[in-house]
């Protein structure tokens, strides 16, 4: 009996130890919602731990969510500094990211810094070589959310391509990718290329632009004139399987980290007839729209907010469905494009006019062959028609990713 005992209770000993180690890689395993308290931002890195007695021209790439953790913005921190700042480039919604989403952006100057702007979300969305002339180094910092149709990420590869013509080095101060815990969708066919799809990535790339422009110059996306310095300062405290909450909203209409995780799913729509909340408190949290009344109790009016000074079907009650009650939680367990949401809608109407703007939709798949997910006789059969090259871009990433899965 002794010796029964025995066995059993080191049976039960093992059985616990199991558990233990269950829950524990459970726990790692388990995406983490990341605030400004939990990373260190390079661009802190670069203020804390770096001089500018290299450069005597700088020029930096940033936006408002280029800030460190405590809140104060990048420029702030190298006046301060004495960084010797030439100007600042503003991406699409302005330095201080209070434009429409496609509002031109025009140069200036900032009326708090005081430093000249210039724009590259204007007549050219390409840096201007003859503004390079005299730079020492390009500081790029933008808070991107890891879809390929964000624009950030074409700056980021014209900034590259112009710098590597001109032969000036660029500093990428990385930052979290809110979306960086999955990759899904097509990659780009480049006969589709365009400022919301400038690479052959999929929709959801699953890389910082730190990553991704590695990516760019490894894969000779650009073309240096000669050697080209490109030099990536990471974040720390960030891992792929997470996702960030960033301290400052990357756009106008990405007020939080749910609208965040709901932008690759629903931009789609911006193709189409439906709103996606722009005009409302809850962007890229709907999908209304005003002929969907007899379906649908909820019911919203878009009206002209910053941000979205015309929003579609303003000043009209669009019914439909609202996504603001989902939990983060909830969200980062999907870990896939949502292609239910297009065909539900397409289920809606009797004609395929509700997809106004085809051209757009091919811009934004970065395939013309998206009316196959309607033909299919359900959504995987679609994102199986684009696996192969989904597969082929995970393993060409691999040797440009910098954060621990």
């Amino acid at each position: 009996m002794i010796g029964k005992s025995c066995f059993w209770g080191k049976i039960a000993c093992i059985l616990v130890l199991l558990g233990l180690v269950a829950s524990i890689l459970s726990a790692q395993s388990k995406p983490r919602i990341l605030t400004p308290r939990d990373v260190v931002p390079g661009a802190e890195v670069l203020v804390n731990e770096w001089t500018s007695d290299s450069f005597a021209q700088v020029a930096v790439v940033a936006h408002a969510g280029s800030v460190l953790s405590d809140g104060q913005h990048l420029v702030d921190a190298l006046v301060e500094n004495n960084w010797p700042i030439s100007f600042i480039y503003a991406p699409e919604h302005g330095f201080r990211s209070d434009a429409d989403a496609g509002a031109s952006v025009s140069d200036g100057r900032d009326p708090i810094s005081g430093l000249p702007l210039k724009s590259l979300y204007g007549s050219s969305r390409r840096p201007k070589a003859e503004d390079l002339q005299d730079v020492d180094v390009i500081l790029f910092d933008l808070q991107d959310v890891g879809v390929r149709f964000y624009t950030y990420l074409s700056t980021l590869y014209y900034v590259l391509d112009v710098a590597a013509e001109c032969g000036v080095p660029v500093i990428v101060l990385d930052r979290p990718n809110p979306n960086g815990f999955y990759v899904d969708g097509p990659v780009l066919d480049s006969a589709f290329s365009s400022f919301v799809g400038a690479l052959p990535v999929p929709v959801v790339h699953g890389m910082t632009l730190g990553e991704m422009a590695q990516m760019i110059v490894g894969e000779a996306w650009v073309q240096p004139s000669g050697a080209f310095d490109l030099q990536v300062v990471p974040c720390k405290g960030y891992r792929k399987r997470d996702t960030y909450k960033p301290a400052v909203p990357p756009s106008p209409n990405l007020p939080n980290l749910r609208s965040i995780l709901l932008y690759p799913s629903l931009c789609f729509f911006e193709a189409t007839s439906c709103s996606i909340g722009r005009g409302t408190d809850r962007q890229f949290q709907l999908l209304v729209h005003p002929d969907w009344q007899e379906n649908y109790a909820f019911s919203v009016t878009p009206e002209p907010k910053t941000g979205a000074k015309s929003p579609k079907h303003q000043g009209k009650q669009c019914f439909g469905l609202d996504f603001s009650d989902l939990s983060e939680e909830e969200l980062l367990g999907k870990q896939h494009l949502d292609w239910s949401l297009l065909t539900m809608a397409a289920a809606q109407f009797n004609n395929d006019r509700w997809i106004d703007r085809p051209e757009f939709m091919n811009l934004l798949m970065g395939t013309d062959s998206w009316n196959q997910l309607f033909f299919s006789p359900s959504a995987e059969d679609w994102s199986n028609s684009y696996a192969e090259d989904l597969q082929q871009f995970k393993e060409k990433r691999k040797k440009y990713l910098i954060y621990p899965e």
